[in-house]
């Protein structure tokens, strides 16, 4: 029998067909961003998983969650996705603890097939239950929001919540996530009233 000779076209399908197919030892991870700023349930919140990716050899399957809150405003910004950072364990902590602001996160690398598949905040359910349960407030008061600017954060969203008394003026701040491994940066400036 003599060799078979592809045409020209059927090489060139078949070259085609081959970029897409994952590489040898390339891990699938889920990929999602998520964000909610207003109604967060810690008990009803479910993060959808629906789609995957496949990430580059030596990458593994990040997660990570971050919790915002102040008096009763809460919200919550998330990203999954391929990470070249060593894998860890799960680890949640304050970054900024309670009272007033407190800012929490979670997050994770992993490097078995879709293992990044946190759905829920129970990291942070158990987290603010090991967290001070009340602290001595002021009389003062200031203005709080958490969400974006221009969706949540409007004038007529903005609530007036009651301060701790180690707080000794108001102050806003802006924080900006950028998905990915990669940096997250706030700033901070005083408010009068």
């Amino acid at each position: 029998m003599r060799p078979q000779h592809l045409r020209p076209m059927q090489l060139l399908c078949l070259l085609w067909a081959i970029t897409f197919l994952p590489q040898a030892g390339a891990l699938l991870c889920y990929e999602a961003t998520a964000s909610l700023f207003r109604g967060v349930n810690f008990h009803y919140w479910r993060w959808l998983l629906m789609r995957s990716m496949v990430c580059e050899l030596r990458e593994g399957c990040e997660e990570t969650l971050v919790l915002i809150e102040t008096g009763t405003n809460e919200g919550v910004v998330g990203f999954k996705g391929c990470s070249s950072a060593l894998s860890y364990s799960p680890q949640v902590s304050y970054l900024v603890p309670p009272p007033g602001v407190s800012i929490a996160s979670y997050s994770r690398v992993c490097r078995t097939y879709l293992c990044n598949n946190l759905t829920t905040l129970q990291p942070f359910v158990n987290l603010k239950a090991n967290a001070p349960k009340s602290v001595p407030s002021s009389f003062h008061n200031c203005p709080s929001c958490v969400g974006e600017h221009s969706k949540e954060c409007l004038p007529n969203f903005v609530t007036r919540e009651t301060c701790p008394n180690s707080a000794l003026a108001c102050y806003g701040s802006t924080l900006k996530f950028r998905a990915g491994p990669g940096e997250c940066c706030g700033q901070a400036t005083p408010l009068s009233g």
